[in-house]
């Protein structure tokens, strides 16, 4: 009897780390599932909100209280050249390009009244353009 108690012993303290070894190995599937399933939905999440949120580029849009079209040329760096028939036709095309990605780099300019001149023609405007809107009133 005497020899059967220590092996027992033993036994149970194998047993006893190989629970504990499983419920661990468990745990981390279980975590790691969770933090899967996590990271994809959140992945997805964002792709949905970031297509949605970008702005028309190409084609044409309704534009109510336009008089004429205005065409909105963006160059291969992604900066809004717009041309109007009437200077209330260039503003309110103006106001619906806040959305662009270079508008805060003038706002600075625009409060302290500085101005930067545009040395682009419109052939120099069209040779690099990537996209083309026309907003049609």
């Amino acid at each position: 009897m005497g020899g059967s108690g220590p092996s027992r012993a033993g036994e149970d303290e194998r047993d006893a780390v190989r629970i504990v070894g499983r419920l661990l190995a468990g745990l981390l599937m279980v975590v790691l599932g969770v933090g899967l399933v996590g990271t994809v939905a959140v992945g997805g999440l964002l792709t949905w909100v970031n297509g949605r949120a970008q702005p028309q580029l190409s084609g044409s849009l309704r534009a109510p209280g336009l008089a004429a079209p205005v065409e909105v040329i963006r160059d291969e760096t992604g900066i809004a050249h717009l041309y109007a028939d009437t200077p209330d036709d260039l503003f309110l095309a103006q106001g619906g390009n806040p959305g662009g990605r270079h508008f805060s780099d003038l706002v600075d300019d625009w409060i302290t009244g500085r101005t930067v001149p545009l040395s682009f023609t419109r052939d120099a405007v069209e040779a690099r353009a990537s996209t083309r809107l026309v907003l049609e009133p």
